[in-house]
């Protein structure tokens, strides 16, 4: 009888806090796809929302879906909402509610544990115009109450609803809890540096990611705080951590991505991904459209600078609005006995992330014979890793000589730089890291 008893009250707990998570206001989640509709469940290739929609249909996605305690239901739609062409308005856009959608009749909203029923004429979850058998041709088609499947994560509700209709479909409506952290704050580069910014780092594939204090701030990466992902002993081959944007990334002034890694081995291979996820979704019901280069690790227990040429993958196109960053640490393989942990930093387009200007201190550069007539020696120190330039320039600031190093690690350089063809003069060399100016000399040549 004792289990009986127990087995009661944990149900009784379970669906007590599940209709806790439900009470509230909640409003359409500010994302790509948080609308979306196809011929079947997790296939949105019919339509779906984009990022962009966010702005363009602000006065939708500001609509409130109050669930009240006392079991009411209120749809809360200010001035404006968004109306279509079977509520009379062609071209759809932004307007006054139309009844019986306008929340103007009582409704109220029970929970049956996996699915909400809301009874009311007009009232709704998402898009007015869908129900539980069809989709509304007019206003007057209102039924008397909807019923909407669900799975609440958080403070996120998402519904997926077979509509039926002529030849059938389903739509998918996420929905966010007011209140909740808005995420997808982040833009490139990622730095995890602004106590402003809610980053997000999603584990998947059981690897588990967080923001944590950099364990490792000297030499190659002194900032503070950087993404930390451990890779379980029971983890997939597949297994990373999602960084997802708030903006689409900018590739107008290079096709590289960069960002710096830590791994307890070298030669491990490190896939970054990059995702438009206003795309129809793949069979798996991640975005179609991506783009995917592998570099391998080349030292162990410390921060290298990683380069990805994005350019090298075949679909790659710099026009897409990626808008999300994916890192697979030891990718294609298993995790080892025990685990591993690997921390990433500063991710963002080449020569987007500022130096810092502590370690621009420790620069340091000479250059010998001076006065040169053939061979000018240039020995320069850097404490981090980057795209290095040696750029001989005259008095009027014309480039004589350009000499591109490429992307090189922290560490003590001599680099011969012909200067025999030159003409004899004054003319100052140039340092530049990633594209920064950081080191500049006179020299004369003679």
């Amino acid at each position: 009888m004792k289990k009986i008893y127990t087995l009661l009250l944990f149900i009784s707990i379970s669906f007590t806090g599940l209709i806790a998570q439900i009470e509230g206001t909640w409003k359409i989640a500010p994302q790509a796809q948080a609308l979306a509709v196809g011929p079947g469940m997790n296939d949105f290739s019919w339509w779906s929302s984009s990022a962009g929609d966010v702005n363009t249909r602000a006065c939708f996605f500001d609509d409130q879906f109050k669930f009240n305690a006392d079991g009411s239901f209120e749809n809360i739609q200010g001035g404006e909402t968004w109306l279509e062409p079977w509520q009379g308005v062609d071209p759809e856009a932004c307007g006054a509610p139309i009844a019986p959608h306008d929340g103007s009749n009582a409704a109220t909203w029970t929970d049956n544990g996996s699915s909400i029923t809301i009874t009311g004429v007009g009232a709704h979850l998402g898009l007015a115009k869908v129900f539980d058998t069809g989709e509304l041709g007019s206003p007057g088609e209102a039924p008397g109450s909807i019923t909407y499947p669900y799975v609440i994560d958080g403070d996120i509700m998402t519904i997926d609803i077979n509509y039926g209709g002529a030849g059938g479909g389903w739509w998918h409506f996420v929905l966010q809890k007011e209140g909740a952290p808005a995420g997808d704050a982040q833009s490139m580069p990622l730095t995890f540096e602004d106590a402003g910014t809610d980053y997000e780092v999603i584990g998947f594939g059981e690897v588990a990611g967080e923001i944590i204090t950099n364990p490792d701030a000297n030499g190659e990466n002194t900032s503070a705080t950087v993404a930390q992902l451990f890779k379980p002993e029971n983890a997939e081959v597949w297994g990373g951590a999602t960084f997802p944007l708030s903006e689409v990334i900018d590739f107008s002034a290079s096709t590289m991505i960069e960002l710096k890694f830590w791994s307890p081995r070298a030669d491990v291979p490190v896939l970054l991904k990059i995702e438009d996820t206003t795309s129809p979704p793949d069979a798996n019901g991640n975005p179609s459209v991506i783009a995917e280069v592998i570099v391998n690790t080349t030292v162990a227990n410390a921060w290298e600078l990683l380069t990805f040429d994005m350019s090298t993958f075949g679909a790659f196109d710099a026009s897409i609005p990626y808008n999300q960053v994916i890192v697979f640490g030891d990718f294609n393989n298993a995790g080892v006995a025990g685990g591993e942990t690997f921390y990433v930093d500063n991710i963002g387009v080449l020569g987007s992330v500022a130096i810092d200007e502590t370690e621009l201190a420790k620069v340091k550069m000479t250059a010998y014979p001076n006065p040169a007539d053939q061979v000018l020696n240039v020995n320069f120190d850097i404490p981090v890793s980057g795209n290095v330039t040696l750029t001989l320039v005259d008095v009027l600031g014309r480039t004589a000589q350009n000499t591109i190093l490429g992307n090189i690690n922290a560490g003590v350089y001599t680099e011969q730089v012909s200067v025999n063809r030159m003409a004899g003069g004054a003319y100052v060399l140039l340092l530049r890291l990633d594209g920064q100016l950081i080191k500049t000399q006179n020299i004369v040549v003679r």
